[in-house]
């Protein structure tokens, strides 16, 4: 036997059901590569700050520092620079996702903890992922800077 529907529950149906039609719509429109980039952005960010720091402080270490512009070797200009470059990039895609999360995303989903759609899901981990990857960043970066000023 079915189950027929009160004339005033209709509504409400109706209006439930196009709330998750412009959910998906919206949540359809995001390109997945836009969701990888906001995921994978900020460890390969923070990838590519480790493996400079390592590389250009550890070879500059063994010459003899000359003094360029702030009081910097070439190798920490470089690394200070890369170290810009990825907190820029984490930033960027921190950004993306946030967009990402607030375009597909409806107020009702933030209050429930149950059946999250996938798009704002990714979006959201995404801006997890790169807030957590800046801040490596920034202590990698700095830590780098510091332990490379006692070289001789």
């Amino acid at each position: 036997m079915s189950e027929s529907r009160a004339p005033h529950d209709l509504p409400d149906a109706l209006a439930a059901n196009r709330e998750d039609l412009r959910r998906r719509s919206r949540a359809e429109r995001i390109h997945p590569l836009w969701l990888w980039i906001g995921i994978l952005a900020g460890p390969l960010s923070f990838l590519m700050v480790r493996v400079a720091g390592i590389v250009l402080l550890s070879h500059g270490c063994g010459q003899t520092a000359t003094r360029s512009v702030l009081g910097l070797s070439s190798p920490q200009l470089i690394t200070t620079g890369v170290t810009i470059l990825g907190v820029l990039i984490t930033l960027a895609a921190g950004l993306l996702s946030w967009r990402i999360w607030r375009r597909t995303s409806l107020a009702e989903d933030e209050v429930s903890a149950g059946n999250m759609p996938r798009v704002p899901f990714w979006a959201l981990g995404g801006m997890l992922l790169n807030a957590f990857f800046l801040l490596f960043i920034l202590v990698t970066g700095g830590t780098a800077l510091v332990l490379s000023a006692g070289c001789p």
